[in-house]
């Protein structure tokens, strides 16, 4: 059975729930216990995920954070313009040799664990690694 580590579940809930205001996008590499907590308002898009936990947040066109197995993976990367699909939008990064993709699907998704509901399914790509969620733009209600 996993342990959740204490510092990375409290990081992973006050970034997914935006309890503490550290600006993530001061600290390209920061710790995992505050370069990733922000508040809702400084982001442009916000996105997470179960099994195993994770966490991204765009800043706009500056950059997007991720905290991925449940703090265990936390940097920050230069974000890319995303790009408009449809219903989808699509945002591109790299870490190390990591190919990122970001993709909101505009149609409602349900949180599995709590049942919260975001107006954005969520596939994020990691590598080869596809993890899904959903995700809200904090200007935009709730549906």
């Amino acid at each position: 059975m996993f342990t959740m580590p204490r510092s990375a579940a409290a990081a992973m809930a006050m970034f997914a729930l935006g309890c503490a205001p550290v600006p993530a996008h001061d600290d390209p590499m920061g710790d995992s216990t505050a370069a990733v907590t922000t508040t809702e308002s400084d982001t442009t898009f916000r996105a997470h995920g179960e099994e195993p936990g994770w966490v991204v947040a765009v800043f706009g066109q500056d950059s997007i954070s991720f905290l991925l197995d449940y703090g265990e993976l936390v940097f920050t990367t230069p974000a890319l313009a995303p790009v408009s699909l449809g219903d989808t939008i699509v945002w591109r990064a790299t870490h190390d040799t990591l190919a990122i993709e970001l993709r909101a699907l505009r149609t409602p998704c349900t949180d599995a664990m709590r049942g919260d509901s975001f107006p954005a399914h969520v596939t994020l790509m990691v590598g080869a690694r596809a993890l899904d969620g959903c995700g809200r733009w904090p200007t935009e209600p709730t549906p």
